[in-house]
């Protein structure tokens, strides 16, 4: 996703033990690509691709452990929404409601 994020960090609360929990969101655009090689429709065999670029929005959250000065490790869970992507298949427009997703990933910080 390419767009403008804001962070929120609590860190004077954990700062004590090391942990830092955030929050953030922000919106941009999602980039999304189809490719059907085959797809049975009415019965006929379909096969396309195709590329779309979308208004999308995300919000996340997450707790990061200070290892040192420059390291920490950490999770965290991101929720995001691609508003109404659409792609031309065999000519034909071919559109989502939205395309939501939910996920949780590892992060490592390195401070320079």
């Amino acid at each position: 996703m390419a767009g403008a994020n804001a962070c929120e960090s609590f860190a004077p609360i954990f700062q004590r033990i090391g942990l830092v929990p955030f929050l953030g969101a922000g919106g941009g655009g999602l980039y999304s690509a189809i490719d059907l090689e085959r797809l049975t429709a009415s019965g006929r065999l379909l096969g396309d691709s195709n590329d779309s670029l979308d208004p999308a929005y995300q919000a996340f959250a997450g707790l990061k452990y200070a290892y040192n000065d420059r390291l920490d490790v950490g999770v965290v869970y991101k929720y995001l929404v691609a508003d109404t992507p659409e792609w031309k298949l065999n000519g034909s427009p071919v559109r989502a409601e939205a395309v939501k997703t939910h996920s949780v990933s590892l992060v490592l910080s390195y401070r320079f």
